[in-house]
Protein backbone atom coordinates (compact mmCIF):
# COMPACT_ATOMS: atom_id res chain seq x y z
CA UNK A 1 0.00 0.00 0.00
CA UNK A 2 1.26 3.25 -1.04
CA UNK A 3 1.16 6.92 1.03
CA UNK A 4 -1.85 7.95 -1.23
CA UNK A 5 -3.94 4.25 -0.71
CA UNK A 6 -3.21 4.83 3.34
CA UNK A 7 -4.31 8.74 3.23
CA UNK A 8 -7.51 7.56 1.31
CA UNK A 9 -8.33 4.92 3.82
CA UNK A 10 -8.01 7.42 6.87
CA UNK A 11 -4.26 6.18 7.56
CA UNK A 12 -2.05 9.37 8.28
CA UNK A 13 -5.55 10.93 10.06
CA UNK A 14 -5.82 10.11 14.28
CA UNK A 15 -7.59 7.30 15.99
CA UNK A 16 -6.99 3.67 16.86
CA UNK A 17 -4.17 3.03 14.22
CA UNK A 18 -2.37 0.36 16.41
CA UNK A 19 -5.09 -2.06 16.35
CA UNK A 20 -5.70 -1.97 12.46
CA UNK A 21 -2.24 -1.71 11.24
CA UNK A 22 0.08 -3.70 12.62
CA UNK A 23 3.58 -1.48 11.86
CA UNK A 24 2.32 1.25 14.08
CA UNK A 25 1.33 -0.90 17.27
CA UNK A 26 4.55 0.59 18.37
CA UNK A 27 5.99 -0.60 22.26
CA UNK A 28 1.98 -0.84 23.24
CA UNK A 29 2.00 -4.18 21.43
CA UNK A 30 5.40 -5.35 22.47
CA UNK A 31 4.93 -4.91 26.14
CA UNK A 32 1.46 -4.68 27.85
CA UNK A 33 2.44 -4.40 30.65
CA UNK A 34 4.38 -0.90 30.99
CA UNK A 35 2.69 1.98 30.64
CA UNK A 36 3.34 4.80 27.89
CA UNK A 37 4.37 6.83 30.51
CA UNK A 38 7.33 3.88 31.91
CA UNK A 39 7.90 3.13 27.99
CA UNK A 40 9.19 6.88 27.55
CA UNK A 41 11.03 6.58 31.05
CA UNK A 42 13.32 3.68 29.72
CA UNK A 43 13.40 5.58 26.27
CA UNK A 44 15.09 8.75 27.97
CA UNK A 45 17.40 6.53 30.27
CA UNK A 46 18.69 4.55 27.33
CA UNK A 47 19.61 7.95 25.54
CA UNK A 48 20.96 9.74 28.29
CA UNK A 49 23.56 6.74 28.63
CA UNK A 50 24.45 6.91 24.95
CA UNK A 51 22.90 3.25 24.04
CA UNK A 52 20.11 4.22 21.69
CA UNK A 53 19.66 7.23 19.19
CA UNK A 54 16.77 8.45 17.99
CA UNK A 55 16.35 8.67 14.05
CA UNK A 56 15.61 12.61 13.32
CA UNK A 57 11.66 13.63 14.05
CA UNK A 58 10.56 9.88 13.90
CA UNK A 59 9.56 7.92 16.79
CA UNK A 60 12.38 5.24 15.99
CA UNK A 61 15.64 4.34 17.65
CA UNK A 62 18.67 2.24 17.12
CA UNK A 63 21.57 0.84 18.86
CA UNK A 64 24.67 3.28 19.55
CA UNK A 65 27.86 0.62 19.08
CA UNK A 66 27.55 0.92 22.71
CA UNK A 67 24.31 -0.37 23.21
CA UNK A 68 25.29 -3.30 21.10
CA UNK A 69 28.48 -4.38 22.91
CA UNK A 70 26.48 -3.52 26.55
CA UNK A 71 23.12 -5.98 24.77
CA UNK A 72 25.91 -8.68 23.13
CA UNK A 73 27.49 -8.40 26.44
CA UNK A 74 23.94 -8.88 28.49
CA UNK A 75 22.80 -11.64 26.50
CA UNK A 76 25.60 -13.51 26.82
CA UNK A 77 26.22 -13.08 30.27
CA UNK A 78 22.72 -14.61 30.62
CA UNK A 79 23.65 -17.60 28.60
CA UNK A 80 26.91 -18.50 30.19
CA UNK A 81 26.34 -17.32 34.00
CA UNK A 82 22.86 -17.46 34.53
CA UNK A 83 20.76 -19.86 33.12
CA UNK A 84 23.87 -22.70 33.26
CA UNK A 85 23.41 -21.45 37.76
CA UNK A 86 19.53 -21.56 37.53
CA UNK A 87 19.89 -25.31 36.11
CA UNK A 88 22.16 -26.33 38.57
CA UNK A 89 20.49 -24.76 41.99
CA UNK A 90 18.38 -26.94 43.59
CA UNK A 91 14.61 -25.28 44.35
CA UNK A 92 13.96 -24.34 47.71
Amino acid sequence: MNDRERDQQGGRGGGDRGASDPWRAGAAGEIPELSAAQVSRHLKRLRTHGLIKRVGRTYKYYLTKAGRTVALAGLKLRSLVLIPELATTPPS
